[in-house]
């Protein structure tokens, strides 16, 4: 048998117990946090609300002047120095 994954309730996982029978088989029983698929949603989902957020604030700049920004950022120009 090919590698499997499956995923659930273990109720859900038993009704794949014939298809098991005598292979060997791995079991991690996840956490309540993590067991609901959309932990990791939620926080990627919440990592991009912040970053429209801190993008909100920031002045429009067409990317013209690109190369002359990453030339002074890179003089220390943009750091006081």
């Amino acid at each position: 048998m090919a590698s499997l994954t499956l995923e659930g309730t273990w109720e859900e996982i038993q009704q794949h117990s014939d298809s098991l029978v005598g292979h060997n088989v791995r079991l991690t029983v996840l956490d309540d946090d993590e067991s609901n698929g959309s932990c990791s949603n939620d926080r990627m989902s919440a990592a991009l609300d912040r970053v429209s957020e801190l993008q909100a604030a920031m002045p429009y700049t067409d990317g013209t002047k690109t190369s002359f920004y990453i030339r002074e950022a890179r003089d220390g120009g943009l750091f006081g120095e």
